[in-house]
């Protein structure tokens, strides 16, 4: 067949019915049913055009495919359908598609089979690949749609991609055809047979036939299936799991294709929806299509439960350089859709678009609960702008490998109570998992993260040891734990005996064990004693204890059954009491026969006693706080012996051996050996003796008192090395000879004071003020020792520091004084011993430095930017100036002036310009910069929203952005005026220029739309204006007692527009805000709901096409005053549902409800506060007598006014 002409397009070319479950008063279920069809609008205008039907005929069968009853559905909008990209080619103005959508709601009976629901039209454009009659099309089609049990609360899924007016010849084009199901639902897609419909007599089929009849399929040409939709050269497939379907058509003209998608809840196929489709193929302009790479080169993509991973994903085109290429992605994990209800995947940007090479970073991190069974799938897509846009869309798969938790637990099942350090390990360890220990009936010592653990174990009988396993990622696995049986133990031996004991051989102590059992063996461990003698059962155990180690001493005891397990521990610590051995201080030698002595314990105890003696004295005097005096006899040895007691008894004793010798040992002077020359009043001493006499001398000084003292003071002279001397003298008196010393010699050492001849000159040469060091000219050179000091001074206290020789090659001094003036200033050396030398003093005049701080002139240029702009300096009189300019070109050269004209380069990475003042003594000044920038900075709205929820809608909030302005000017302003209201702009408030949000408080959302937008000044003061966007306003009322309508405005202000609308409700006092109804447009609708409750809150979300942001609208909120029927009998005879068995009320629009039942002698018999609670005409499931009985009946509406109600109910059985 040869190609057919796009002059014959003038027909129906496909769509699909959808429905949404609205609710369900308990016999009826109401359900809004949509059809979205498309129609081919090309010959618009002539008189050949064929409209959409201003209204169509919806069939609705019983499950049994017996008509039920047929609904008139109004047209409801329309719009035409741009193709993807670049929409001012001559191939767009030659395919015309325009979507039409008709809706209704409908009310249908509870039904246990279901309805069927069917439009039929005819007739399609002929095809290339269905038969025709001589040219002329006679195949129509079937929109059918299928309500399950109405037991089941289901909305079928519904088409969220607007099928492409058309496909260019011998292109591969991938095509997105995502369906959503409200309720959550596993979908699957495939490609069917589309179905006939209607025909050319009856084009409309204004009549439903009864019963229903099969839908027959149509007729293709030869060569021509479902499968193979474009003939055997053609391709055409389709992912089963996100609908992402491919063409390839190598010849050009009209096909028909359906698409099938079915709704699986636990795995049953409950409903589908059918999507009919002419694809018409073009002959398009040359145009090379965009190419999808992935980082990896892999579109299979696997990660973990809890890891974040990124991918780059680039689209380009390098054939055609000069084109925009677009890339962006679809799918569940991207937006939250479908069954996906787990931390959303990113693209950024979600939309980027970009010449030659656009590249966006997808990234996602699992949650731990994600499945691991299916395959994730995202769609990207990219296209061009060229004539016409060439896109593309592929879709990378996503598979979470679970986590591998193949850890088991090692270790012994069955342990003796109180066992000590038990290991238990992990087998089978993957090393990238975390490991978390816990124990049942035991503790852990150590780290309980470790590959291994040891264990206490308690003394009960049973214990656990459990493995807590996290992935590398933070995902939690399963708990392993094996379970451990303790073997019973014996009770702990409890130990008696001295915990405080003497120290040695002498000493014996006996230690038993208070609840000895002779069934059990006993085992007795010492540390720091020893065993001197046991019982034979080891009843109890005698030490001897030594104190021998530098850790405390102890003994333990264990007991053991006959099952080999051990007791806990019992231990008990010594502690030593001895008294100390005594520590003696005083003379060794001594003269003979000198009395009083005296010597000192240096470790007196006021808890001890002491007992002296003596060898070679004439007499011992015991004295207090430890001290004696002794007479010493002739000469020879001799000793003092004390012997200390403690509280405990324990004894310990020292010897004190001394001499009696005509030669006594002397003492070395005490007294400091170092000084500056010419200090005075230095103390020097020794140790008095009694009896005993001391004559000093000295070398480079003189004692100025305490001669044939025990202590001097003296005075030194002149630098040099000197010395202290001094020796003892006693008498015999028995022998009458003199006792004496050698002389003891202290060496003194005696510094110089430095010289004060410093500085070279009296008068400095002038200087300039800088903030650099001052040099002075001095004298010093090689004069300083290593470790002198100069301290230097000036006479207005500015100055003041010391310089430390290290090296003693100090030439110069330098100084820091930026201060203009005349100072003197002095100095002085320290030597590194510490003496101090005189001050020498130094004029300096500094003449100062020009004080000009400021270039006169902008910092800032601004867009667009002046050709010249003026800086000028003002300086001291005879000053001179040096300019330099960076990032831009003189327009009046300064020279040597004070004032510059420079026209700035806008494109330069550093604009610049410094200047710097020379006064007429020569001084420079500091170099004066002054940086331009170039103020250039974007603010833009990015959302406005009514305060989400779960708050109300007080106030609205306006999300905005400023871009490329580091340096604020300001904060940014935000205006607001009714939409579509004429009015002017007027500011509701201010926001810094770092914020990104706005809060108005001062609107109300329930009075219209709003729009918002947001102004800025930059830094030249010029007013940057931002777009608008609208919020959705949302109007609702009562339309009848139980029914409602309500309508929505668009919202303004995403780029790409708004993907769907969702109506969300709240039913007031049972809960929060839940998914109502999905619209693609803005919309009117009406519910009969006011059965569900009596108090109802809506809102809209509004979602942005592409991307993530969503806008709320206002809340409507609906009360609906109470409708009660009572019924005046019934017949409770187990019949089954239906049947009449139940008195019930039927009530809504109620707060709160109460219903009881009565007899005729006023005895209640039931009582409901429920409104679908009812009675069965028992009591404690008797039932009762057939008869009349009394009902009352009480109820509070959403005013909490009080009705209240009584009448009779015929029971009859």
């Amino acid at each position: 067949m040869g190609l057919i002409s796009l002059a014959d397009a003038s027909h129906l070319v496909g769509g699909f019915l959808t429905y949404r479950w609205l609710g369900s008063n308990g016999t009826s279920t109401q359900y809004r049913v949509t059809l979205f069809v498309y129609r081919d609008c090309t010959k618009d205008g002539t008189s050949d055009e064929v409209p959409f039907d201003d209204d169509i005929d919806l069939c609705v069968y019983s499950g049994d495919k017996r008509l039920y009853t047929t609904y008139k559905i109004k047209l409801l909008n329309r719009k035409k359908v741009q193709p993807v990209g670049n929409t001012n080619c001559p191939e767009v103005a030659s395919a015309c598609l325009e979507q039409g959508i008709y809706e209704t709601t409908i009310s249908l009976p509870n039904s246990s089979t279901g309805y069927h629901l069917k439009w039929e039209r005819c007739c399609r454009n002929t095809q290339n690949n269905l038969k025709d009659q001589f040219g002329q099309a006679y195949q129509g089609q079937t929109y059918y749609g299928f309500i399950p049990p109405t037991s089941i609360k289901n909305s079928s899924p519904y088409f969220q991609d607007i099928p492409v007016p058309f496909i260019c010849k011998d292109d591969t084009t991938t095509i997105r055809n995502r369906a959503v199901d409200p309720d959550g639902d596993s979908l699957s897609y495939k490609l069917v047979t589309p179905w006939q419909g209607a025909d050319e007599n009856s084009p409309t089929l204004n009549s439903c036939p009864n019963p229903m009849s099969n839908f027959p399929d149509v007729e293709y040409r030869n060569g021509y299936s479902a499968a193979k939709p474009f003939g055997n050269s053609g391709i055409a497939s389709i992912d089963a799991f996100n609908g992402l379907t491919t063409y390839l058509s190598r010849i050009a003209g009209r096909f028909a294709v359906a698409i099938e998608v079915t709704e699986w809840r636990n795995g049953v196929a409950i409903s589908s929806v059918r999507l009919d489709l002419q694809i018409l193929v073009i002959n398009c302009s040359p145009n090379n299509k965009p190419s999808l790479s992935y980082e990896g080169g892999s579109k299979f993509w696997e990660i973990q439960p809890g890891e974040k991973k990124c991918w780059d994903v680039t689209a380009s085109d390098i054939v055609d350089d000069d084109q925009i290429i677009t890339l962006r992605a679809f799918g569940d994990i991207l937006t939250g859709s479908s069954t996906f209800t787990g931390t959303k995947a990113t693209l950024s940007p979600a939309t980027n678009a970009n010449k030659i090479k656009v590249t966006s970073k997808f990234c996602w991190q699992p949650d731990c609960d994600v499945s691991t069974v299916d395959t994730f799938r995202v769609t990207f897509e990219a296209y061009d702008d060229g004539c016409p846009s060439k896109f593309i869309n592929e879709n990378a798969l996503i598979k979470v490998s679970p986590p591998k938790f193949n850890e088991i637990i090692g270790g012994q099942r069955n342990v003796c109570q109180n066992a000590q350090d038990i290991s238990y390990f992990a087998d089978k360890r993957n090393y990238k998992n975390k490991l978390k220990w816990s124990v049942e009936g035991g503790n852990i010592t150590g780290s309980d993260t470790a590959n291994s653990i040891n264990v206490n174990w308690g003394n009960g009988s049973t214990g656990k040891v459990k493995l807590e396993i996290t992935s590398e990622f933070g995902c939690l696995g399963p708990v392993k734990e094996i379970p451990v049986t303790l073997l019973p133990a014996p009770d702990k031996p409890i130990i008696s005996g001295p915990d405080t004991v003497c120290v040695g051989n002498s000493y014996q102590y006996r230690y038993k064990i208070n609840n000895f059992d002779g069934s059990l063996s006993y085992d007795w461990d010492v540390f720091d004693g020893i065993e001197r003698s046991a019982a034979s059962d080891k009843a109890y155990i005698d030490y001897t204890w030594l104190f021998q180690q530098n850790k405390p001493a102890f003994t333990t005891v264990r007991a053991s059954n006959q099952a080999g397990c051990l007791s806990l521990p019992d231990t008990l610590f010594i502690a030593p009491a001895g008294a100390g051995v005594p520590i003696l201080t005083g003379p060794k030698a001594v003269c003979p026969n000198n009395d009083g002595i005296v010597y000192q314990i240096s470790n007196f105890d006021n808890q001890s006693t002491y007992t002296w003696t003596s060898f070679g004295a004439n007499k011992v005097f015991p004295g207090t706080l430890g001290k004696a005096t002794v007479d010493w006899g002739n000469t020879g040895l001799g000793w003092l012996k004390v012997v200390a007691t403690n509280r405990f008894g324990c004894k310990d004793s020292s010897t004190y051996n001394v001499v009696k010798t005509h030669q006594l040992p002397g003492q070395m002077p005490q007294g400091d050996t170092a000084f500056c020359e010419f200090t005075s009043n230095i103390p020097y001493k020794v140790d008095p003796v009694s009896g005993e006499t001391y004559s000093w001398s000295i070398s480079g000084g003189t004692i100025v008192s305490g001669q044939n003292t025990p202590s001097i003071n003296a005075d030194w002279g002149a630098f040099g090395n000197g010395f202290v001397g001094v020796k003892a003298t006693a008498f015999d008196r028995v022998n009458n000879k003199e006792c004496s010393s050698q002389e003891f010699k202290l060496p003194i050492k005696l510094y110089p004071i430095p010289s004060g001849d410093i500085f070279t000159l009296d008068n400095e040469p002038d200087q300039c003020q800088d903030n650099v060091f001052y040099k002075l000219q001095t004298n010093i050179k090689g004069r300083l020792q290593v470790g002198d000091s100069l301290e230097i001074e000036a006479n207005n206290g500015l100055l003041f520091e010391k310089i430390r020789n290290s090296s003693g090659i100090i030439e110069e001094i330098e100084i820091d004084l930026n201060q203009a003036g005349t100072f003197l200033i002095r100095a002085r050396v320290i030597s590194a011993f510490g003496c101090i030398g005189p001050w020498d003093e130094v004029n300096i005049t500094i003449n100062p430095k020009p004080l000009n701080t400021v270039i006169i002139g902008s910092d800032v240029i601004c867009f667009p930017p002046k050709n010249e702009y003026e800086y000028e300096v003002r300086g001291a009189a005879n000053s001179t100036y040096i300019w330099n300019l960076v990032g831009g070109t003189f327009t009046l050269d300064p020279k040597d002036g004070s004032l510059a004209r420079v026209n700035w380069d806008t494109s330069a990475s550093q604009r610049l310009l410094e200047v710097q003042e020379i006064s007429d003594k020569g001084c420079p000044g500091d170099v004066l910069p002054i940086t331009v920038d170039y103020d250039n900075p974007r603010i833009t709205s990015r959302l406005v929203t009514v305060s989400p929820p779960p708050g109300g809608d007080a106030n609205i909030l306006f999300e905005y952005e400023v871009a490329n302005s580091p340096v604020a000017n300001g904060d940014v302003r935000i205006q607001r005026k009714l939409n579509l209201s004429g009015g002017l702009w007027n500011q509701v408030g201010t926001s810094p220029q770092n914020g990104t949000v706005f809060t108005d408080n001062s609107v109300n959302p329930d009075i219209g739309a709003y729009d918002y937008r947001a102004y800025m000044l930059n830094r030249c003061g010029d007013t940057l204006y931002t777009s608008a966007h609208t919020t959705v306003w949302l109007e609702g009322e009562k339309s009848g007692p139980l029914s409602m309508a309500v309508k929505f405005s668009p919202y303004f202000g995403f780029e790409n527009g708004v993907e769907r609308y969702e109506l969300y409700r709240q039913l007031i006092g049972k809960g929060n805000y839940e998914l109502y109804e999905t619209y693609p447009l803005p919309s009117q609708d009406s519910f009969e709901n006011g059965e569900d409750n009596y108090g109802q809150r809506f809102r809209i979300k509004a979602y942005e096409l592409g991307g993530d942001r969503v806008s709320w609208s206002n809340d409507v909120v609906l009360y609906f005053e109470p409708v009660m029927f009572v019924p005046n009998a019934f017949t409770p005879n187990g019949k089954g549902p239906g049947q009449n068995e139940i008195f019930k009320p039927l009530i809504s629009g109620v707060k709160s409800y109460e219903f009881r039942i009565y007899n005729r002698w006023g005895e209640k018999l039931a009582e409901y506060f429920e409104e679908s609670q009812g009675w069965d005409g028992s009591v404690n499931g008797n039932p009762v007598p057939e008869g009349v009985y009394v009902y009352q009946i009480q109820f509070r509406d959403f005013q909490d006014k009080l009705y209240q109600f009584s009448g009779t109910i015929h029971l009859i059985r």
